[in-house]
């Protein structure tokens, strides 16, 4: 899907829509030219992403990751999925968004907030929110009320700010039939596969090509390092973090830029579409016609319910309505006149590049100032945390300080009678409950050898100063303390090389001239069909490897070029027949296809417009958030 969602960005029509949208959008300039900061992970037009939501992200991740590969997650694997950029991208992506919603004037009340969280199913007790329930759920995975409440602030941001960008999607008729074709031709092949458990008992396990194995992949084979630990932890969470009224209020006067709500108007129009390059004709006939709907509207009728008849538009739906936005978010010609209208007022005809507009002003939300009382608890909540970490911070460095005079870590504990947190050994992938999600910290201490003391270690909480009391570093088990491992390997790895062989063996026969049928019953086997296509795939006997490879046969290249590799199992394919779907389907997947077609290109609309705001932004990384 992603993709897909990237080549739709690259479409002719996704980017001449990009192009509109940066017409109609006031998009802000560029940002500070200050690097991110010793305490940030980056910057985005002058505002910070700091080293704490890294890390939280970072985790958050990771954890996702860890819980796929069933609670383990090699340091390779890591690297080669390039997290910490990934999360760093997330980051600056969210960002952006956030900031784009801002300057169209794009807001998510608290209000709002609180009706999503409370109609979501896994926080209700017999129908009804159970607060009790809530937080025990967040603190049951890691996340407070206020991190949780963000996330979903940024959720309903990001639904509004594609439902903005709707307005400029549609789906044309050329569109609509190719994808039609595309998802529902049919595929029908021939195929035989060739599986390494199929060759098992063909394979020999002699002790010189074991011992040769065991020595190529010995690595494989070596016990996990391992970590005995002396620590201490700063909480983020203290009590004492929690900053006063008097703060609070310093704070609200010192950034009242900060909460100022611009004026948002709600309209309704009627759109009449005119091709991008229609003739004088073309627009009259069109204008006559959005006239005749004016005199009604200008007569009394219902100009939602005209809206719902006449309107060539996503809104008329919903009568019409686009909501409330802000000065400057329509293009030019349409913002005009809508904040020349009144209250009630309907518009004269109004020209656009999308064609004819009638518009009634619905309501006006003036600009104002947004009151303590609104946003105390979001201040209390930032302040809490800044504070928190503040405090973790210096008690954390104190204490490293005092460490280091004091020689040790033990003597530093017994002199101030403070409780030293330990371990036993463990492994990473077998780490103690609390040490399991925090991947900082365990980096640390496997980055560390025996008797060393860590600096300060920054984890999603808190921060912690380790000590390692004992390490064990891999070691090479003697080939006989894991042979039963080293010949089942042995046995499925020169399984899987005849399996290999054999499928290229009967793919060279096809590219001789024989067909798949022919050449399998030389090998006493009979060939496989499967008829299938891309919106149903519930049949298909193939892997999902196989399967994308089969719809990319055709007429003039019926095999691959190579064997098809999935796992252990190899398959060879033939294209038996490609068929158009009946023309009379499309009817009835129309409506559906239409949907898909229109939220694919939202989605793509709203990955470009991103890509556009990120090019005209200034954004700095601290290197040293991605080199750890």
């Amino acid at each position: 899907m992603l993709d897909l969602m990237r080549r739709k960005a690259q479409s002719t029509y996704i980017q001449a829509t990009i192009v509109i949208i940066i017409l109609v959008f006031v998009f802000w300039g560029v940002g500070s030219n200050q690097g991110p900061g010793r305490n940030n992970a980056a910057t985005v037009n002058g505002q910070a992403i700091t080293y704490r939501d890294f890390q939280q992200a970072y985790e958050r991740t990771t954890n996702q990751y860890r819980k796929q590969f069933g609670g383990s997650l090699p340091e390779s694997l890591m690297k080669a999925l390039n997290l910490r950029q990934q999360v760093v991208s997330q980051l600056v992506e969210r960002s952006l968004l956030l900031q784009g919603a801002q300057q169209m004037g794009i807001r998510v009340s608290d209000e709002e907030i609180r009706n999503t969280i409370q109609t979501m199913g896994s926080f209700q007790n017999n129908g009804t929110f159970d607060v009790k329930r809530y937080k025990e759920i967040l603190a049951g995975s890691r996340m407070t009320p206020a991190n949780f409440e963000t996330s979903i602030r940024t959720d309903l941001l990001t639904d509004k700010v594609v439902n903005a960008l709707s307005r400029f999607t549609q789906v044309m008729p050329d569109e609509l039939q190719d994808r039609f074709t595309y998802d529902y031709e049919t595929t029908t092949l021939a195929y035989l596969d060739f599986t390494a458990k199929d060759f098992t008992t063909k394979v020999e396990v002699q002790d010189d090509a074991l011992a040769t194995f065991y020595d190529a992949h010995k690595d494989n084979y070596k016990t996990d390092p391992q970590r005995k630990l002396n620590y201490l932890f700063f909480s983020t969470k203290d009590g004492d973090a929690q900053p006063t009224a008097a703060e609070v209020k310093t704070y609200y006067d010192q950034n009242l830029d900060k909460y100022q709500l611009p004026e948002q108007r709600q309209a309704r129009h009627i759109l009449l579409r005119t091709p991008p390059k229609a003739d004088d004709e073309t627009k009259n006939k069109t204008r006559k016609e959005l006239e005749d709907i004016l005199a009604k509207a200008n007569n009394g009728a219902d100009f939602a319910k005209l809206a719902k008849e006449f309107s060539q538009d996503g809104s008329a739906a919903k009568g019409g309505d686009l909501g409330f936005f802000g000065r400057g978010r329509m293009v030019p010609a349409f913002d005009q006149a809508v904040f020349s209208l009144k209250e009630g007022e309907i518009s004269k005809i109004v020209e656009t590049q999308f064609g004819f507009h009638i518009i009634k002003l619905e309501k006006i939300n003036p600009a104002r100032q947004q009151k303590l009382a609104e946003v105390t608890n979001e201040i209390t909540t930032m302040l809490a945390s800044k504070n928190g970490s503040a405090k973790a911070f210096k008690d954390a460095g104190d204490a490293y300080e005092q460490i280091i005079l004091a020689g040790s870590l033990q003597n530093y504990a017994q002199k101030n009678n403070i409780t030293v947190r330990s371990t036993e050994f463990f492994t990473r992938r077998n780490a103690p409950k609390t040490l399991a999600d925090k991947p900082s910290l365990l980096t640390a201490a496997f980055s560390l050898k025996k008797g060393e003391l860590s600096s300060l270690v920054e984890d999603h909480n808190g921060y912690s100063i380790l000590y390692i009391e004992d390490g064990k570093e891999p070691e090479v088990p003697a080939l006989d303390s894991v042979r039963a491992r080293v010949e089942k390997d042995f046995i499925t790895a020169e399984a899987t090389k005849l399996a290999e062989k054999a499928a290229q063996d009967l793919l060279a026969a096809v590219k001789d001239g024989a067909s798949l049928q022919d050449a399998a019953q030389k090998q006493a086997r009979t060939a496989k069909e499967v008829t299938y296509s891309r919106s149903d795939r519930s049949k298909a006997t193939l892997p999902a490897k196989a399967q994308d490879k089969g719809l990319e046969l055709s007429v003039n290249g019926p095999t691959p070029n190579k064997v098809i590799a999935d796992g252990s199992s190899f398959y060879v394919l033939q294209l038996q027949e490609r068929k158009k779907p009946e023309a009379n389907l499309l009817a009835g997947k129309e409506t559906e296809l239409r949907e898909k077609l229109l939220k694919e290109n939202r989605i793509a609309l709203l990955t470009a417009w991103i890509e556009t705001l990120k090019g005209k932004a200034e954004i700095s990384v601290n290197p040293q958030v991605l080199e750890q």
